[in-house]
């Protein structure tokens, strides 16, 4: 009897999908923060698939302590991307999502992962208190102070709410650089910025005016008022 062989040919795949990208939504900006104006409830995730990724793969998304599972559909592949939640960070902590995708040969792909730490304490801008006296010859200084609780954060910035009446508002002891509303200002590490008041020729009297503090976060703090106290002084009046 004659005897044969049969010869058979095998695809093997060994070329991985490519990694996905990981957004955590409510990071917009993408600083790696969230303050409390971005985030308030579930952290909302989206992984955008790379361009091999195929219906049947599956892409696994964590973070840490929960982990989701999604056999990809042809729906996900045209729309290019999977949405999911998670359980947002405590304030203090980080938030830190990986994914990877697996073809169904079984080839995983490198890591894809994005990070946010939550930052929704606000920053305390404090009430201050500054005086002088009518027509001194150098300006009132008046130090603005505000404080930051969560640890790693930092009073960033200052904003001024409003002006003060009777008198000019300027942010160096030369007075030549007017204070505005406009402007953000760049706090001292001790979380302070002094401004200078001079007064209105021959005014005293009370005023001041109001202002926020910004964390690094970008959190505003509530308003504080900067209270400015110009006390009398006789006037000299020549012999006649």
């Amino acid at each position: 009897s004659a005897t044969g062989s049969t010869a058979y040919a095998y695809l093997v795949d060994t070329v991985g999908p490519g990694a996905p990208a990981v957004q955590i939504m409510e990071d917009a900006d993408d600083d790696g923060r969230l303050n409390a104006a971005e985030i308030s409830g579930v952290a909302n995730v989206r992984v955008t698939l790379p361009g091999n990724a195929l219906a049947g793969d599956t892409l696994t998304v964590s973070d840490g302590t929960a982990t989701q599972t999604f056999v990809l559909s042809q729906f996900q592949i045209d729309n290019g991307y999977v949405s999911t939640i998670f359980a947002p960070p405590a304030d203090g902590g980080t938030l830190t999502i990986i994914a990877s995708l697996a073809d169904l040969a079984g080839n995983v792909s490198p890591s894809g992962t994005d990070s946010a730490t939550r930052d929704s304490t606000l920053p305390l801008a404090n009430p201050v208190a500054a005086s002088g006296v009518e027509d001194q010859a150098t300006p009132i200084v008046v130090v603005l102070n505000a404080s930051d609780s969560l640890p790693g954060s930092g009073v960033a910035s200052f904003r001024l709410s409003g002006l003060p009446a009777n008198g000019t508002l300027y942010t160096d002891a030369a007075m030549t650089n007017l204070a505005s509303t406009a402007e953000t200002y760049t706090a001292a590490v001790d979380g302070t910025f002094s401004l200078h008041f001079k007064p209105a020729t021959d005014w005293n009297g009370s005023t001041g005016f109001s202002y926020v503090a910004v964390d690094a976060a970008g959190n505003v703090s509530p308003t504080a008022v900067a209270s400015i106290n110009v006390t009398a002084v006789t006037d000299i009046v020549g012999d006649s």
